[in-house]
């Protein structure tokens, strides 16, 4: 084809799926999904459109929820612009399936993009929108309960406190990433948003790469990534280039996990992992002790202690009486008064 809004890929099926493909052999704008076998990446074999009418983005997994009946199908989430949120059964490339849609929703203008939770139950979707053509100028996060795919149902819209257009947002473990324009990172815990059904969702931390101001307008953040192992998430600003910043106070979220059986709670192993091992809420960070000194009556003259910070160290534990560990870099001095009362000599030698 000779256009396409973007590409989505399955890591898990290979396949890669173009995003309002025009042009080529295909005609102007003449499919929303198109299907390609990346199995060999040097040589893409087409398999066709999927979905005909006009889409933005999508997500496509290996479904692994609740609901038994599409346990294992490949199932896409395409967020359609103008016709809503739409889930597609495509395990069958020659006859996909439309499952559900959610075509209309309060001061609805522009379905753009989401992600779904780890455990294939709970969709967070934006409007790009609807800020400025529906009257409200604060960020709406749509949360859709998926448990039932072919009943999706919007549980809650959570409403930020500032100003500011949605763009894209994506799940890691318990958390919500959302790229929001002039208002910048934004995380959110999503971790409660199936407790009693509410779509509970709650903003725990934020990066604001423009701090000027927050108003609705498509300028600044474009666009977020935070499934670097090293916990870092990087920014991408329109105008003002690439930051990158690690959040602090969010529960360590574990990298590896495997797949069993229906039910057993985890997420699909991708090839780029997404971490979703440790889903509970943000918890407060644990104080740190205040530092112990050691009491080696030498320790004034080991110039080294306080660049590693080992009073530090010791406030969270010095070791037992039981236990003797000894780091020597300079050769033995039996003359050392501890050396004199605890090294231990052969009396064979």
């Amino acid at each position: 084809f000779g256009a396409s809004h973007k590409l989505v890929v399955n890591e898990e099926t290979s396949l890669a799926f173009g995003m309002d493909v025009s042009g080529g052999d295909l005609g102007w704008n003449s499919c929303g999904l198109y299907a390609f076998d990346i199995r060999d990446p040097m040589n893409p074999v087409a398999k066709g459109c999927l979905y005909s009418g006009s889409t933005h983005d999508a997500q496509c997994v290996l479904y692994r929820g609740p609901d038994e009946a599409y346990f294992g199908k490949e199932i896409c989430f395409v967020y359609a612009g103008n016709s809503g949120l739409v889930i597609l059964d495509i395990t069958d490339l020659n006859n996909p399936k439309t499952v559900a849609s959610i075509s209309s929703y309060v001061n609805k203008a522009y379905t753009h993009q989401g992600w779904i939770n780890c455990q294939h139950d709970t969709v967070f979707f934006g409007d790009e929108v609807d800020e400025m053509s529906n009257g409200g100028s604060k960020v709406r996060t749509f949360v859709v309960d998926v448990s039932t795919l072919s009943e999706p149902t919007i549980m809650n819209v959570h409403v930020s406190g500032v100003d500011s257009i949605d763009h894209n947002q994506y799940v890691c473990g318990g958390f919500v990433y959302q790229s929001n324009y002039e208002s910048g990172l934004r995380i959110l815990d999503g971790s409660q948003a199936q407790t009693n059904k509410s779509g509970k969702i709650t903003e725990v931390a934020y990066f604001d790469i423009f701090p000027d101001r927050d108003a609705v307008s498509f300028k600044c953040t474009w666009n977020v990534w935070p499934y670097f192992k090293s916990g870092r998430v990087i920014i991408g600003d329109i105008d003002g280039g690439l930051a990158v910043v690690r959040p602090t106070n969010l529960l360590k979220q574990a990298r590896q996990r495997s797949v069993g059986i229906a039910g057993d709670g985890v997420c699909p192993i991708l090839l780029e992992e997404r971490a979703c091992a440790d889903l509970s809420p943000t918890k407060a960070p644990t104080a740190k002790p205040d530092a112990v000194e050691g009491d080696d009556p030498l320790l004034s003259s080991q110039t080294n202690n306080p660049a590693i910070d080992a009073a530090g160290a010791w406030a969270y534990g010095a070791g037992t009486p039981d236990v003797i560990v000894q780091v020597v870099d300079t050769g033995l001095q039996l003359s050392h008064e501890e050396h004199q009362v605890n090294i231990w000599q052969n009396p064979g030698e």
